[in-house]
């Protein structure tokens, strides 16, 4: 799973019917407004993204519609120049992180591993 907007990974136990199941989920943080090529900042990068795409319709925010009018024109440089240099959460940072397979299997083995011993701990005091 690839995904290209910050936020923030999470791992969580099933419970109930779900027991023994392993969640993995991912919450989308709030984008940056007037980033529009998702590096986390606002900068020359943008613009030139916007001067790339100059008076198309039917634009998305990936190819410098910074106001989601689907117009890419002088009012998607005004959202641009108006948040210029602002940072966001992870700024400069790749926003395709991806959690190791291998730690999530570190965890399942840790809980089998727990789960043996509480039971041979059960079984030697009964």
């Amino acid at each position: 799973m690839t995904t290209t907007a910050p936020g923030t990974w999470g791992l969580t136990l099933g419970t109930g019917a779900d027991l023994g199941d392993i969640f993995l989920t991912y919450a989308a943080a709030a984008l940056l407004n007037g980033d529009v090529n998702g590096d986390h900042v606002v900068n020359q990068l943008d613009l030139n993204v916007v001067f790339g795409n100059w008076l198309s319709t039917g634009a998305t925010l990936a190819q410098g519609d910074a106001n989601h009018d689907g117009v890419i024109n002088q009012l998607d440089i005004n959202t641009i120049t108006g948040n210029w240099l602002a940072t966001g959460p992870a700024a400069g940072l790749s926003s395709n992180v991806v959690p190791e397979p291998g730690s999530i299997a570190l965890l399942g083995f840790g809980l089998l591993g727990f789960a043996r011993y509480r039971r041979r701990h059960k079984q030697n005091q009964g």
